[in-house]
């Protein structure tokens, strides 16, 4: 597209012209940061702070792009000779417009918290951290708060029962486009509470570091699962989320997201021994993948679409998969050579030491014959010998 004055729109086409997509005011763009310290006695503190900041990863000018319509592949036909008789063009996505003065996503972040010196070895520290996502964009149906029978309100704001873009179809009879909008969704939320303990013990030949985590993830927006299996930060605002019938906010999607752990462990440890060597051990434990059904049985009458994708038939998070723990081990040998300007450094480490093959990515489409089973397993045990020289 290029701007242009000679219709309502403000742009014409004009194939592989660079083009000013959307642009956010200043004042919305305001991301504050504060903290505050107190060290009311020696190595003893409390601390406090506030942070509001706008992600700045998007997929959604990707999405949003009239060029992607110049985009296609030619998808061959042959014969059973191998003789090609047919070819036809699949065009991509057309472009999409924005819904007009949108508030850009956001994350406001507090923390609470203390550290202490407990003995002259151990110090220990708790805080607290509260998270809040909003003001999500999606690239949806325009029709989509009218034609997919959505409720008065998601999460306490009001769903307007009207199109996101009233002259949508007028301006896409003058530069053609697609029926799906750029929109900020109505009541789309995620929040995100931690209470941490962290603790790390100092001697002459002995360290460790330990912490534990209880959390809750929850929400109605979960960016990591918004593809076919997992996100893998491919899709920022432009993924399965709100694409029809029974991809909208309110089908099932506010409970437990896919990144909940509500209770997570770590221990890290070595001891140094008496030849330039050290021993070592790493453990951690954490709660498994929250997962819900996919189906599109429960939206029969909105969509004649048999595919399970991103449907969800119960409530977010309903299911869990199994809770996973390992242990790995570390040996390390340093071997000083030409009066110490050179190290030759053996390190042996084992991973899994109990083969804790735990599955995980459980495959949540009800119609698949893996339906419930998981798709990827924690890596088994293997160990790994390096040498280093250093200098």
């Amino acid at each position: 597209l290029k701007e242009s004055s000679a219709n309502f729109t403000g742009y014409e086409q004009s194939p592989g012209t660079k083009y000013k997509m959307y642009e956010t005011g200043f004042g919305k763009m305001v991301q504050p940061r504060l903290g505050a310290t107190w060290a009311y006695r020696d190595g003893d503190t409390v601390f406090a702070s506030f942070a509001r900041y706008n992600p700045a990863a998007s997929s959604l000018p990707r999405a949003a792009s009239w060029d992607r319509n110049l985009a296609t592949t030619i998808r061959a036909h042959y014969d059973a000779t191998g003789t090609l008789f047919a070819v036809e063009p699949v065009a991509s996505s057309s472009g999409k417009l924005f819904v007009e003065d949108m508030t850009p996503r956001r994350i406001d972040e507090y923390v609470f918290g203390t550290s202490m010196q407990l003995t002259p070895r151990l110090t220990g520290r708790a805080y607290y951290r509260h998270r809040r996502g909003s003001h999500f964009w999606e690239d949806t149906n325009n029709t989509a708060r009218t034609a997919f029978d959505p409720p008065a309100t998601v999460h306490g704001v009001a769903v307007p029962q009207e199109p996101y873009i009233a002259d949508l179809n007028a301006r896409r009879a003058i530069i053609s486009g697609s029926s799906y909008v750029i929109a900020e969704l109505d009541g789309a939320y995620t929040r995100y509470n931690e209470v941490t303990f962290e603790s790390e013990y100092r001697s002459d030949k002995l360290f460790v570091r330990g912490s534990y985590t209880w959390s809750h993830y929850y929400g109605n927006f979960d960016q990591d699962n918004s593809t076919t299996s997992n996100d893998a930060n491919i899709f920022v605002g432009s993924s399965f989320i709100a694409d029809g019938a029974g991809r909208q906010l309110w089908n099932f999607r506010d409970g437990t997201l896919r990144g909940d752990r509500p209770h997570a462990l770590k221990l890290y440890g070595f001891y140094s021994l008496d030849w330039n060597a050290s021993v070592g051990t790493y453990i951690v434990a954490q709660s498994g993948q929250p997962w819900e059904t996919w189906s599109y049985e429960p939206y029969r009458t909105l969509t004649s679409s048999t595919s399970d994708t991103s449907r969800y038939a119960e409530p977010a998070g309903s299911n869990r998969s199994d809770a996973h723990w390992q242990m790995d081990l570390n040996y390390t040998q340093n071997i000083p050579l030409a009066g110490g300007r050179y190290n030759v450094q053996v390190v042996g480490d084992l991973f899994n030491v109990f083969n804790s093959q735990t599955g995980y990515n459980i495959n949540p489409n009800f119609h698949s014959s893996t339906y419930g089973e998981p798709r990827n397993y924690f890596d088994p045990r293997r160990f790994q010998l390096a040498v280093r020289i250093q200098f």
